[in-house]
């Protein structure tokens, strides 16, 4: 009876332990957040007085950036967190990925030079259109791991279909429809595409609340 008690003991000790090494883990992470998040807030509100400083002028532009920093801090903490939970799932973004995507972009564009022009209309410098490409990569990716086990049922395909038969009547003779058949494939792609486009969401609000937002 007593070894059982002594062993109890040392496991009630252990988790315990565990449960103290995670939540010290887990404050160690929520800091560095912050500390990131900041940083890079502090340096967007910077390169934001360098491109418009006249709005930043006296008592109003004090105001506006105090506004402008909180803004860019809960963005920053939102995407260090993101970051984070990419890293957890194994998704990374290279800068290769990032090259391929903005050389794409710019081969929408006449010349490399309307194509820094529509940046600058934009007040959006190449280095940080860089990142937003980047954020966007890693978004999609971290959308089909936290997705990757949402399936839609052949039920789902029939119902919807035959929910919304008028979508696939013909408008000028209501008595021709198209076949199942034909717009399944069509109709599990949609219903697939919402339901992942939901469940990522859901996660984001998870994160969201996660920061206390």
């Amino acid at each position: 009876m007593k070894k059982i008690f002594v062993l109890a003991t040392v496991l009630l000790v252990v988790a315990a332990a565990f449960a103290l090494g995670t939540l010290y883990r887990q404050a160690g992470e929520s800091e560095e957040i912050e500390v990131a998040s900041s940083s890079r807030a502090e340096k967007r509100l910077a390169d934001l007085k360098k491109e418009r400083p006249a709005e930043f002028d006296g008592p109003e532009g004090e105001a506006a950036a105090e506004r402008y920093l909180a803004q860019f801090r809960q963005e920053e903490r939102f995407n260090a967190l993101l970051e984070r939970e990419a890293e957890s799932k194994g998704v990374k973004v290279s800068d290769s990925d990032v090259d391929e995507l903005l050389g794409q972009v710019k081969s929408s564009f006449t010349d490399a030079r309307q194509f820094l022009k529509s940046l600058k209309e934009q007040g959006v410098t190449l280095a940080e259109y860089r990142l937003q490409i980047e954020e966007n990569i890693l978004k999609q990716r971290l959308m089909e791991k936290v997705t990757a086990g949402v399936k839609v049922t052949a039920v789902e395909v029939q119902e919807y279909y035959d929910s919304n038969l008028g979508r696939f009547t013909d408008a000028a003779d209501p008595s021709k429809a198209t076949p199942f058949e034909k717009v399944s494939e069509m109709i599990e792609r949609e219903l697939l595409s919402e339901k992942k486009s939901e469940r990522f969401q859901q996660y984001i609000q998870g994160l969201w609340d996660e920061l206390g937002e």
